[in-house]
């Protein structure tokens, strides 16, 4: 156990590895009284984190009757504080579409071809961290 002296209006800093209780436990003793006693506080902390999910194709028009390639880009990016697990990446691509590649700057893909949809699994992003998933698919309308 290792001792901290700390004087009035010191601040502390805690780092936390994720949800849970922290207790904190101080102890007093003195000359006259030389039996500790103490106090002890309890601090709850919470996970924050804040997602943000944006989607963009290449090209942004295509031709109904011609055959085209449409690339779409997904970018999910966590602002923090804290680390996002288990994040899950899903998208339904629209009818006259079939997607034919699938790759993930992160976690594992999930999609079988042809298809219309995929998942992204198991991913874990850190604060100011992203995720870059292209999509390949092809236009028949």
């Amino acid at each position: 156990m290792e001792t901290l002296f700390i004087k009035p209006n010191d601040e502390i800093a805690v780092t936390s590895a994720g949800d849970g209780i922290i207790s904190n436990t101080a102890s007093v003793t003195c000359i006259e009284n030389p039996q500790s006693i103490s106090g002890k506080a309890d601090i709850t902390v919470r996970k924050t984190v804040a997602l943000s999910i944006t989607k963009t194709s290449i090209p942004t028009e295509v031709t109904s009757g011609v055959a085209s390639t449409v690339t779409f880009t997904i970018i999910v990016q966590n602002a923090g504080p804290s680390t996002a697990t288990g994040v899950v990446i899903s998208d339904k691509v629209p009818s006259g579409f079939t997607v034919t590649a699938v790759t993930s700057t992160s976690g594992t893909v999930t999609w079988a071809s042809p298809a219309s949809d995929f998942t992204v699994n198991s991913i874990t992003l850190a604060k100011n961290a992203l995720v870059t998933v292209t999509v390949t698919t092809t236009f028949i309308g």
